[in-house]
């Protein structure tokens, strides 16, 4: 059985990422970087197929209120 690590990423490096793409706090939550947009999105599958949800903006939801809805 592995492990799955949560909470990878702190509010600091969350808010200095730069790199476009998708990086993975753990349990599903990623911090999606596409040029100067930024919002958190939950990744889960329902039904044997993969599905995103979009929680929103990074600027209007902290790294915690991402992390407690993802949890929902």
């Amino acid at each position: 059985m592995t492990s799955r690590t949560l909470n990878r990423l702190t509010a600091m490096q969350a808010a200095k990422l730069k790199t476009p793409g998708k990086h993975a706090d753990g349990g599903g939550l990623y911090l999606l970087v596409d040029g100067s947009r930024r919002s958190w999105i939950f990744r889960y599958t329902w039904r044997e197929r993969e599905r995103s949800l979009g929680l929103g903006s990074a600027r209007d939801l902290s790294l915690a209120k991402a992390r407690e809805m993802a949890a929902e």
